[in-house]
């Protein structure tokens, strides 16, 4: 669809100079190839960007929005001299911003942070800069703690707003915008894709709305099949062969041009990417380098690796969140050089970073769902992927195709998704689940102190602004405090209050008011960023297992049997019975209260992820885990930095409850998931250079500590562990390298 635009839409970029922005900037903004603003850059200008009104920004992918947030933050920290927050939703992209404002900032005296891991810390360190990188997620943990710098926020960009529809992660988003609304004054800033309700989020945030159907590259949306392209004006065929996609493949290919495909699974993106290599092959030369940069990724490739090695020397690669960050990361570089040419993905690309293609086929309309088997995906999440069609600079027309299952598929295709609108998005934060702990926040940090106040807070939300009758959410925020109050964490007393102001009172204007405020556990739960229910589980586990030595098969079974360990590795139908076996073998070592088992599955899962995690502490194979398990790299990474956080909720959670004797095993273990090794190891892995293979070869010549390294000789040391590290580990000890090099010469 080709949209046109004349001049007086657009702006010189020299204009914004008289509003404040310094020459540098603009001098950055011609660097880079941008000498006018763009039709949504000029509306945002014109609309009080500078101003620091409130703004929604609702328009295509690769529409120039970070422009808009760029020309905001330089406002806010060069001229109000305040503090500007970034939000991202996925840590991914929030790297790639950084690395970005970096490189374009930073030499004006502009201080960048990026924040994205860690759940319990203030991070005092932020207050020294000026604009700084968040998940919400962070953002919120960061708000819990009480950060004294809040008062200085004079700018918030919400990239991604439209996610506030996310059930996982939209309420997170919600609440705390909010709770900044209350605590502070400040601009926001919200990007968004085109949505059916952008008017009612920009009411929520008392902002003008900008909107706009602008893209720098013309964008063709279509339906696919049988070899042939579908538009809404023209079909055009390509060449015919067995499979059709890659038919449109090569295509694209041979034309010189890059395509991504998303598919519905990992498994799909491997099968999808192999096949498109043996397309690609031909049209791809000098890729060993980068076939075997993806191969030594890792320190012990895995049958994964080695297969997306493999797929890259011909051209093309899978991508999802199976892989090690270290290869998506020369998956993305290789494909923007154009090295790669074709990328099978799960549509988390979509949402992550900047990476276009002049082509966009979404092989998948559905995607599965628990519970609800194979579900359509939203109009949405298709046009987030269609948008990455269209490299600016590059192409002059994007191309994103919808495959359809039949030639009488097409039609439903081009009007349930090609020609739809999208969905509006909705507040998700009245389900039970996701006010619990954000409830628990606001009563542990103050902010709250009644359910008077409680539902005052709630008032304030995108909830309450899209719907008018409250009665659902107070009815599951009433449930969720007598909850917290079952569960130890939230404590309240009944006083009366008067309802009316008269000076003469009748007997019905006299309420009862909750009077709140969280115990010692709660608001050390709420600063761990544990759900409560999580934080049940794990004050009845601590009391069972008290009075005995806790397992480390035990702790980790526990953790994985949190909420937050979802999704936990899934059960083969032929794995059921040696997984029973093994938890009748291990019952004795297994702390888990029987009211967390109730879900047989949920608790063989939990389990299973729980012997995964403990064959990688004896010092097992990523490809042993890959076989025996079918756990990644990219998941075991994923897993271990969620269990180390939950066994550090653990170990906090059992000091409160005066069970000190668990805190250093926890510590321990800890250690072990952090290098995947035995206890004998410990030691060893805590020297610097010193991974989990290296730490066994020493071992096994005695080094047990960095003291005995001086019982060895040079020589064994470099056999076990080859020449620079031998010699590092020497100096360590102040050994003198050189005259130990000469004796080994010598004799």
């Amino acid at each position: 669809m080709t949209i046109t635009h004349d001049d007086s839409e657009f702006m010189d970029v020299s204009k914004v100079i008289k509003l404040g922005i310094p020459e540098k900037v603009v001098s950055v903004f011609k660097k880079d190839g941008i000498t006018r603003f763009n039709p949504p850059q000029k509306k945002a200008i014109d609309s009080g960007l500078l101003d620091s009104k409130n703004l929604v920004v609702a328009c295509p992918t690769a529409s120039g929005k970070t422009i808009i947030a760029e020309l905001a933050i330089i406002n806010t920290v060069l001229n109000l001299k305040k503090k500007a927050i970034y939000i991202v939703p996925l840590k991914a992209l929030g790297s790639e911003k950084y690395k970005e404002f970096k490189e374009k900032y930073e030499g004006m005296g502009i201080k960048i942070a990026l924040s994205m891991g860690g759940h319990d810390s203030k991070e005092m360190w932020l207050a020294e800069y000026d604009v700084i990188i968040v998940t919400c997620e962070k953002l919120d943990s960061l708000i819990r703690h009480g950060i004294e710098w809040v008062r200085d926020i004079g700018l918030v960009v919400c990239d991604e707003i439209h996610l506030l529809n996310d059930v996982s992660r939209g309420p997170t988003l919600e609440v705390t915008i909010t709770r900044l609304r209350d605590l502070t004054k400040f601009q926001i800033l919200g990007l968004s894709a085109t949505i059916n309700n952008s008017e009612e989020l920009a009411g929520w945030l008392s902002a003008e709305l900008v909107k706009s159907d602008y893209r720098p590259v013309d964008l063709a949306v279509g339906a696919y099949h049988g070899c042939k392209m579908h538009f809404k004006e023209k079909t055009q065929a390509v060449d015919k062969r067995t499979d059709s996609l890659l038919a449109l493949i090569e295509h694209i290919v041979s034309s010189g041009k890059q395509a991504i495909v998303f598919v519905n699974s990992r498994p799909s993106a491997e099968s999808q990417a192999e096949k498109a290599g043996a397309v690609t092959k031909k049209f791809s030369k000098g890729m060993d380098k980068v076939s075997s940069s993806v191969l030594s990724a890792i320190a012990h490739p895995t049958k994964q690796c080695r297969r997306l090695s493999r797929i890259v020397s011909d051209g093309a690669a899978f991508h999802h969140a199976g892989l090690a960050p270290k290869q998506k990361d020369i998956i993305e570089e290789n494909f923007k050089s154009g090295k790669i040419k074709v990328i099978c993905a799960t549509p988390t690309l979509a949402a992550g970073v900047n990476l276009p293609a002049a082509y966009v086929i979404v092989r998948d309309l559905t995607r599965y769902m628990g519970g609800y088997g194979m579900r359509p995906i939203p109009v949405l999440e298709f046009q987030q992927m269609a948008g990455r069609a269209g490299r600016p600079k590059y192409d002059s027309k994007g191309i994103a195709l919808a495959c359809a299952k039949s030639e009488y598929d097409v039609d439903r295709v081009m009007d349930e998704y090609v020609n739809a609108e999208c969905e509006k998005i909705f507040s998700k934060l009245s389900l039970e689940p996701v006010l619990r702990s954000h409830i628990l926040s606001l009563i542990a940090t103050g902010h709250v102190y009644s359910d008077k106040h409680l539902m005052a807070f709630m008032e304030k939300t995108f909830y309450a602004f899209q719907y008018n009758d409250l009665f659902e959410l107070e009815r599951n925020v009433s449930k969720v405090v007598d909850m917290l109050g079952d569960y130890k964490l939230v404590e309240w007393n009944e006083e009366g209050d008067i309802s009316s102001p008269s000076l003469f009172q009748s007997a019905d204007s006299y309420h009862a008011v909750k009077k709140m405020k969280a115990t010692v556990l709660g608001k050390r739960v709420a600063e761990l960023y544990i759900d409560p229910v999580t934080s049940w589980l794990f004050v009845h586990a601590i009391r069972k297992c008290a009075p005995i030595k806790a397992s480390d098969l035990g702790l980790m079974h526990l953790v994985c049997s949190a909420l937050e360990m979802r999704p936990r590795l899934r059960i083969g139908k032929a794995e059921y019975e040696w997984i029973y076996e093994e938890i009748e073998k291990s019952s004795a070592k297994l702390i888990v209260p029987d009211f967390a088992k109730a879900d047989e599955d949920t608790n063989l899962s939990a389990f299973k992820t729980a012997m995964a995690l403990d064959a990688w502490i004896h010092e097992k194979s990523e490809d042993f885990l890959m076989d025996r398990f079918r756990m990644s790299p990219g998941e075991l990474r994923a897993k271990l930095d969620n269990c180390d956080w939950l066994l550090y909720a653990v170990s906090e959670i059992s000091f409160i409850c005066n069970v000190t004797s668990l805190r250093p095993v926890i510590d321990k273990l800890r250690v072990r998931l952090k290098y995947g090794v035995r206890s004998e190891l410990i030691n060893l892995v805590k020297i610097r250079g010193i991974g989990r293979v290296k730490a066994r070869a020493l071992f096994k010549i005695g080094v047990t500590d960095l003291t005995s390294i001086r019982d060895v000789s040079f020589a064994d040391l470099v056999r076990a562990v080859g020449q620079k590290s031998a010699e590092a580990l020497k100096k360590k000890v102040g050994e003198d390298v050189d005259g130990l090099k000469a004796q080994k010469r010598f004799g």
